[in-house]
């Protein structure tokens, strides 16, 4: 049960002492990869997906924006003068003389077409005095005739001199004509001419009434 106590006495070594150096390797680091952040196939092909879809619909609005509809022809029918002032006596009868014109506004040609009622190119309504009359019908060939024409080109125009017997002192003629342009389309043009004259009343007594046609002024 006593206490042991050992000493020991340290002694230098003979001769200096010449400290090795010693190299250590340098620690390699490991690279350690962190998880792959690449989408998976699953997330590749919805995208993939949606960008074709994507592409799709820029394609099919691009297409749809290009896809424009057909221009339709615009007609205006004119007279001049307009209105008529004081007929012409000529062989027993009263006659207005007048130039129709026909002419186009949008950049698309027309022909006349018996695309009007009962299968007719061109109405024309008289209202003798103001009221209504009579209705006087045309045919394609009919207008040929009077245009020297089949229609009308694009942003072209076309006219003749047409008379009327109107039978009355004053009034007005409706004209409406019926094309089909060069889309197809189905065209109804119409125009007012109208007559007012300072006869008077014992020229007016002349004017016999009859119903009121129209015809072509010969050159």
């Amino acid at each position: 049960g006593a206490e042991n106590k050992f000493l020991e006495e340290l002694k230098p070594l003979p001769g200096p002492v010449v400290p090795q150096k010693i190299e250590e390797e340098p620690l390699k680091k490991e690279k350690i990869e962190e998880p792959s952040k690449k989408p998976s196939s699953k997330l590749l092909y919805i995208l993939g997906g949606l960008a074709v879809a994507g592409v799709v619909i820029v394609v099919l609005l691009a297409g749809k924006k290009k896809e424009e509809k057909p221009k339709i022809a615009s007609i205006t029918v004119s007279f001049s003068p307009n209105p008529v002032t004081n007929p012409v006596y000529d062989n027993g009868s009263w006659r207005w003389l007048f130039t129709v014109k026909l002419t186009e506004n949008n950049g698309v040609g027309a022909k006349f077409s018996n695309t009007g009622p009962d299968g007719i190119a061109l109405k024309v309504d008289f209202y003798p005095g103001g009221s209504y009359s009579n209705t006087a019908y045309f045919k394609i060939s009919d207008l040929e005739g009077w245009f020297g024409t089949q229609g009308i080109q694009p942003k072209g125009s076309v006219s003749t001199d047409l008379y009327i017997w109107l039978g009355a002192n004053s009034g007005r003629a409706v004209f409406t004509f019926y094309f089909t342009d060069d889309n197809g389309n189905r065209i109804e043009a119409s125009g007012t001419v109208n007559f007012s004259s300072s006869l008077s009343k014992e020229t007016e007594k002349g004017i016999t009434f009859t119903l009121p046609s129209i015809g072509v002024v010969k050159k």
